[in-house]
């Protein structure tokens, strides 16, 4: 039970609350009861499925390819790197799906190992009505942040090995549309700033855990992880420190929000 036998390496392994959505049972009262006000993190299976338009039209990059080709996107390995001193690349949608099916190809490529993994964090696409189609997509917002203060929605989309190095902010949620997510989060006692790659911290986590045990953590009940599946939705409590890995090629809608304890 102590940091030294955790493991990120196991995919099955979860200490994160899953939940399997029922309309009658898991309402706004339940959510805000058991996890927002404890500030407690939770994953919520077959939800955005059954009330996004988004499954299953991006899956396919045609889609995108047809309606969004010449949209120009800042692409970093970092969520918004320009503002870290990163390398920060303007693209169109075409020449990322090039991009994507390019380390699809070759994921062992020397090039493709040796420099950043570049991706989307787009937080203008869902917030501009020439997009609408796009917003309808993603619409509604799940009802139980739907009452509270909510930054802009964040346009997500990586290929494998691709991710956010640890960080924190207010509460957020995070949707799944397409592939597979592996989270990583450290309790608010314990808040992080890195700039390592999520590829690089995950593939040598055991190299980070003397760091982390010389910083009191000692426990897992202090870190949780989990894999998040398409159509599930992440609830990322305030100020819990977080890194996330996409283990497949992922496409995902996020949003911070403010909640008042």
């Amino acid at each position: 039970n102590n940091i030294e036998s955790f493991s990120l390496k196991d995919y099955s392994y979860c200490n994160i609350d899953i939940i399997d959505y029922d309309p009658e049972l898991i309402t706004k009262q339940y959510i805000e009861k058991n996890y927002l006000s404890l500030n407690k993190p939770f994953v919520l299976k077959n939800y955005l499925s059954s009330i996004w338009p988004a499954f299953p039209k991006w899956n396919h990059h045609d889609y995108f390819l047809q309606s969004l080709s010449d949209y120009q996107t800042m692409l970093s390995a970092i969520p918004y790197g320009y503002a870290f001193g990163e390398i920060t690349k303007l693209t169109s949608i075409r020449d990322y799906l090039q991009y994507l099916d390019i380390i699809k190809k070759e994921p062992n490529n020397p090039m493709i190992l040796s420099n950043p993994i570049f991706y989307i964090f787009d937080d203008k696409i869902l917030n501009d009505q020439n997009y609408k189609f796009l917003i309808n997509d993603i619409s509604p917002i799940p009802s139980f942040f739907e009452d509270y203060p909510r930054h802009v929605l964040q346009f997500i989309w990586g290929p494998e090995n691709s991710g956010s190095p640890l960080h924190y902010h207010k509460c957020a949620f995070n949707g799944l549309v397409t592939g597979r997510k592996q989270w990583i989060l450290f309790s608010s006692e314990n808040l992080y700033l890195s700039k390592v790659s999520s590829r690089e911290f995950y593939n040598n986590f055991d190299n980070y855990k003397p760091f982390y045990n010389n910083n009191n953590i000692n426990s897992t009940k202090h870190i949780y992880s989990c894999v998040q599946e398409a159509g599930d939705l992440f609830f990322v409590p305030d100020s819990f420190s977080h890194s996330v890995l996409n283990l497949e090629e992922s496409i995902a809608i996020a949003a911070e929000f403010l909640y008042s304890y």
